[in-house]
């Protein structure tokens, strides 16, 4: 399949990086991406995810996004 498909070079190793880097998207939390992609401890994770530095960009704005709409809630204007 492989072959037919003009790839070279693909390893199973180049499909679980691929696979776990997409998977990072939907779980930003390690630990969950941990046990996810079925490894033990956090450094053989690191060995497959790389993240994107867009990415964590975006994270942390969206953290700052619900934690401004948290402090709202928690301070009503009169």
């Amino acid at each position: 399949m492989v072959r037919s498909a003009g790839l070279k070079d693909l390893t199973f190793h180049d499909l679980r990086h691929e696979a776990t880097s997409r998977l990072a998207k939907l779980l930003p939390n390690p630990l969950d991406l941990k046990h996810v992609a079925g490894k033990h401890d956090l450094k053989s994770l690191d060995r497959y995810y790389q993240p994107v530095p867009e990415d964590i960009s975006r994270q942390i704005e969206d953290a700052k996004r619900v934690l401004g709409m948290l402090e709202e809630d928690e301070n009503p204007k009169e």
